[in-house]
């Protein structure tokens, strides 16, 4: 039993000092056709015809990865501005390889989740997405499982241009270039730990309506300010401010449930 228990640990301390030295991205010559289309010619640089999608390649050992809460793929850029350091695929496609390099060749790139500048965060998205005015950019600080999720109920109405714009980036599983057609009443899950949010909020929905369905709840909107509605609606823009400096962008202080006093009466 000694014995065994000995060699069980010495197998587990090779892997473990295997796993610490060796990236399972440094692939050999014979696992080039997993997923290449052909061997690549030495020295030629992607984009490079692949057997799939790189998504659906990547996923087949990264498959935790949920990718309605993941940036965007097999999508072409729009009023992006995409440095040739950070390739496309062969049909001008963002892919998880324009961010990653996946054959990590730089050595640095093994502490930054290997992506194709020695940065992450916030410095390595604003790569590509400017700064609007007021530095919304800071809150750009994760590509995946940021957590958060739009879920439209009704249909019959659209939104506000300002709550269409927030959802198509805060909910990456929206396509950037269809967020017009982005329409309807819904709520905004602010974590997919249901544990944490069981009440989501509301976006869309007519707040006059609402209040006089249940007066006893809801303050007169003469009360609201700064909280603002959108052709007497909610919007994101109620709550949160792109130009706000304050956590989490809110138009006021939320110390004590300030803001959601402002309409809540509870």
């Amino acid at each position: 039993m000694k014995a065994f228990l000995i060699g069980f640990l010495l197998i587990l301390f090779v892997a473990l000092v295997y796993a610490l030295f060796n990236s399972p991205h440094e692939f050999s010559p014979e696992e080039c056709q997993g997923c290449h289309a052909g061997m690549p010619q030495p020295g030629q640089k992607s984009p490079f015809p692949m057997i799939g999608k790189i998504r659906t390649l990547c996923s087949r050992c990264h498959y935790k990865l949920i990718r309605k809460y993941s940036h965007p793929d097999e999508i072409v850029p729009v009023n992006v501005n995409v440095p040739a350091d950070m390739p496309l695929s062969v049909d001008k496609k963002v892919t998880c390889a324009t961010c990653h390099d996946i054959h990590a060749e730089a050595e640095w790139s093994k502490g930054v989740y290997l992506l194709r500048r020695p940065a992450s965060g916030i410095e390595f998205c604003s790569v590509c997405h400017e700064a609007i005015p007021g530095g919304h950019i800071i809150n750009l600080k994760y590509a995946h499982s940021a957590g958060s999720k739009y879920v439209s109920v009704d249909r019959s109405g659209s939104l506000d241009r300002l709550s269409a714009a927030c959802i198509s980036c805060h909910d990456a599983s929206i396509d950037p270039v269809d967020r017009d057609k982005l329409v309807g009443s819904g709520y905004w899950m602010h974590s997919r730990e249901l544990s944490k949010h069981l009440i989501n909020h509301p976006v869309g929905v007519s707040y006059d309506e609402v209040r006089a369905a249940r007066s006893y709840m809801f303050n007169h909107r003469s009360s609201l300010a700064p909280v603002k509605l959108f052709g007497g609606k909610v919007g994101c823009g109620s709550c949160h401010d792109p130009y706000s400096t304050l956590p989490g962008k809110l138009v006021m202080d939320n110390t004590g449930s300030r803001l959601c006093l402002k309409c809540h009466n509870l």
